[in-house]
């Protein structure tokens, strides 16, 4: 097990979270709620980067391709107002992710950086569950009339 691996291991531990390890992989998955609902992440730590990655996926699928292109423009929208991360989309699957990864300069990272990757993950894909919920209840002319960047604003966090 990788110094890097290691100190994500004691992060979870410290912060008194529960967590999963993928057999033979330097992964974890963990779920928590959050204040919109449960949010579900993956932790990855990739020694020979001296990289960290955190992912969330969102439980929402657009199936519809109307809404599968509004949820696409949204993920792109938010984008623009991130520092650290971004939103992704699975197009296939119709699913959203917000992934944060970070660099570490010494081997083992930094326990402080990586809670913060974990709780930023956690923070981003929470503020726009409301808004997915209402996206993919949508169709017709009420989903093309959604002024995704307006709603965006209502899910600034406080």
């Amino acid at each position: 097990m990788s110094p890097l691996f290691q100190t994500v291991l004691t992060v979870f531990r410290e912060a008194g979270w529960d967590s999963q390890q993928v057999p033979d992989r330097p992964v974890i998955t963990a779920g928590f709620d959050a204040r919109n609902g449960r949010v579900s992440l993956h932790v990855q730590a990739f020694a020979e980067l001296s990289a960290v990655s955190v992912v969330a996926e969102s439980s929402h699928l657009a199936h519809n391709p109307a809404v599968r292109e509004r949820l696409a423009e949204l993920a792109m929208r938010a984008n623009l107002q991130l520092t650290v991360g971004n939103f992704e989309m699975d197009w296939p699957s119709g699913r959203l992710y917000f992934r944060a990864t970070n660099l570490f300069s010494e081997e083992g990272g930094d326990p402080r950086l990586i809670r913060g990757l974990v709780e930023t993950t956690i923070i981003e894909m929470d503020r726009l569950t409301p808004l997915l919920d209402t996206l993919c209840r949508l169709d017709g002319p009420a989903l093309a009339g959604l002024d995704l960047e307006q709603a965006l604003a209502a899910c600034e966090p406080e």
